[in-house]
């Protein structure tokens, strides 16, 4: 039984981060997997350089990402609001 109840609860929190990921335009999905959804997490630097912007300019779409995601998640499931998501509160 706990079993099946971590394979539920795993199979939404995943259904919950693909349709926040979906909220995203393409650069800023391609950031935010680029640099918090792989192993290795690529710098601002290259980051910048492979899109053709500063890396500042790369900081700030990640932010505005994340916030994004924070209020797509918590549209999807209210009771996360208590909650940082992935330490970033605003």
């Amino acid at each position: 039984e706990e079993t099946v109840t971590t394979i539920i609860d795993t199979q939404r929190r995943n259904d919950w981060l693909n349709l926040a990921l979906s909220e995203l335009n393409g650069r800023e999905l391609r950031i935010i997997k680029e640099r918090r959804l792989s192993e290795e997490s690529a710098t601002l630097e290259y980051l910048g350089e492979r899109l053709g912007i500063s890396k500042e300019r790369v900081r700030q779409i990640e932010s505005r990402a994340l916030s994004k995601l924070r209020s797509a998640l918590v549209r999807g499931n209210p009771s996360m609001a208590e909650f940082e998501i992935q330490g970033y509160s605003q």
